[in-house]
């Protein structure tokens, strides 16, 4: 059976659908972005939450899920970026089956040369969530540290912290 080309119509509908599923999965890489650096932000308070009497297997769970949700979020990032990519090209395919009067009105304002893609911010962003996750999981080790070191004997850090943290809280609270 021989190929027959597109129509008018096919290839409207076609180009409508593919800037349909760019707009997507632009919007998608975006909120990807925003929901890892929540994911990253409730980690910290649930590291927050258990110290200073957070151990080695919490602590190690905790970077596993931070690993995880950075390494996930790259992933469907890069993945993302191909559907793009591939979208972009069959635009590109598409507008050439076009009218020239269309490809002049498409090509009035050309864009200039993209150096440097949305798509890598949004992993850098990725990155950087990662790094703060880890430098402030180090600070709650040093405050972990800093408590043993005061109270050789307590073992109970978690209401040394919560009332040390609470009794500045009342002490404000209190001179207003």
């Amino acid at each position: 059976m021989e190929k027959q080309p597109l129509s008018h119509d096919e290839l409207r509908l076609l180009y409508q659908v593919t800037v349909s599923d760019l707009s997507y999965f632009k919007t998608q890489q975006w909120s990807l972005t925003n929901y890892t650096l929540l994911l990253f932000a409730a980690l910290v308070a649930a590291a927050k939450t258990l110290t200073p009497g957070l151990c080695s297997s919490e602590r190690w769970t905790l970077i596993a899920l931070a690993v995880g949700t950075a390494l996930g979020a790259l992933v469907i990032l890069f993945k993302l970026q191909a559907s793009i990519s591939i979208r972009q090209a069959r635009l590109q395919k598409i507008r050439g089956s076009f009218s020239s009067a269309f490809n002049e009105a498409w090509s009035a304002e050309l864009k200039s040369r993209e150096y440097l893609h949305a798509v890598s911010f949004l992993r850098v962003a990725v990155v950087l969530g990662y790094r703060c996750f880890l430098v402030d999981l180090q600070n709650l080790r040093t405050e972990r540290r800093r408590l043993t070191q005061l109270y050789p004997r307590r073992k109970n850090f978690r209401k040394i912290l919560y009332v040390t943290q609470n009794r500045g809280s009342r002490l404000r609270h209190h001179n207003h």
